[in-house]
């Protein structure tokens, strides 16, 4: 995995990361490099609604989007 900084104010891309498969080791590096930089992108993932969601979970409670969702998965948000 490499986190390389934006040229912008904030901001990195993490590379050779399956999201899918992070460990307790690999999310505190993404934990302490999200509060670095503000904001992380994870490009090349394929991921299904419920591999994004069990990784958004790691960051927090998941909210439902007031325009947009998962109609189907109204009992996993708040």
């Amino acid at each position: 995995m490499q986190i390389k900084r934006f040229a912008a104010p904030l901001g990195a891309v993490v590379e050779g990361l399956d999201v899918r498969d992070v460990d307790e080791t690999t999310w505190q590096t993404l934990n302490d490099a999200f509060c670095e930089h503000h904001v992380l992108v994870f490009p090349d993932q394929t991921l299904t609604p419920e591999d994004h969601m069990a990784f958004g979970q790691r960051w927090g409670s998941l909210v439902r989007h007031p325009y947009a969702g998962m109609s189907d998965r109204t009992e996993e948000l708040r």
